[in-house]
């Protein structure tokens, strides 16, 4: 009690914590890291931390007893990655767990189905449709990480699967004609709509790649392909503009069900 003090007062309750966000990845995290930079998209006051490693060291993390941690080999390109001193990842110190390419490759998916269901014979129910997509995203180590971490409760789980190639007329890619395009259209929503499926299933936020970024239905446009693509034959990373629109569309996710701070909140909400 305060009675003996005239003014004394209640402290007040403390401000609510910052969303913590750790994006998770391989060199497709470069995207969203100059995004930020450039200022090209607001962080709408998240705490945003990325971990991973580029190139054959992200094949050396590694989950175990629910921490990644990083083959001895791997661990000067963690810390340059992080930033901030963080040479093991363990899910529960965030919020959100922020999974950017992370070798998921969903063109190879998609290609897949479209060459598949293009033939004669090839029509697939969409029961059949969702055992291969199941089958195909839990073959990548990363996704089996993503489900895991979920299941766990110790963070939410957000994916976005790794981009499609981008278009350069270069690599043998053509866009498809009116009627094939609207053929290509269908399975391709199919294919997206599976895998989203399949990673609900596994308690899995799945971002499928904005219609606004793909022309063909099987490419990124060109205009979101890195700097100098087309000359250095790079189809595969994305420019800072890229980067913005796939943080719009995480922080939209988050913002449509919000999260709370706190491990306390996420165990309790995983144990209902």
């Amino acid at each position: 009690m305060c009675a003996a003090k005239k003014n004394c007062s209640m402290p007040s309750p403390p401000a609510d914590k910052a969303i913590r966000i750790c994006i998770y990845g391989d060199s497709h995290l470069g995207c969203l890291k100059q995004a930020l930079d450039q200022g090209l998209v607001d962080p709408r006051g998240y705490d945003i931390e990325f971990w991973g490693a580029d190139g054959p060291y992200f094949r050396q993390l590694r989950l175990q007893d629910g921490v990644i941690r990083p083959d001895p080999e791997a661990e000067e390109r963690v810390l340059l990655v992080n930033g901030r001193g963080r040479k093991f990842l363990r899910p529960g110190d965030f919020d959100v767990m922020f999974f950017m390419g992370a070798r998921l490759r969903a063109g190879e998916f998609l290609e897949f189905l479209r060459r598949r269901m293009s033939r004669s014979n090839g029509f697939l129910s969409r029961a059949v449709v969702m055992r291969v997509a199941r089958g195909w995203a839990n073959r990548t180590r990363s996704y089996r990480y993503a489900g895991e971490i979920a299941r766990s409760g110790a963070a939410r789980v957000v994916y976005f699967p790794t981009p499609l190639p981008t278009f350069s007329g270069r690599d043998g890619a053509t866009q498809p004609g009116p009627q094939e395009a609207g053929r290509c259209g269908d399975v391709v929503a199919l294919g997206w709509s599976s895998l989203s499926e399949v990673a609900g299933s596994d308690g899995i936020d799945f971002i499928r790649q904005p219609d606004a970024t793909v022309t063909g239905g099987l490419r990124t446009r060109a205009e979101f392909g890195c700097a100098g693509f087309a000359e250095a034959g790079d189809l595969v990373h994305k420019n800072a503009r890229f980067g913005a629109i796939v943080l719009e569309q995480l922080f939209g996710v988050l913002e449509a069900a919000p999260v709370r701070a706190g491990a306390q909140h996420r165990r309790a909400a995983a144990a209902n």
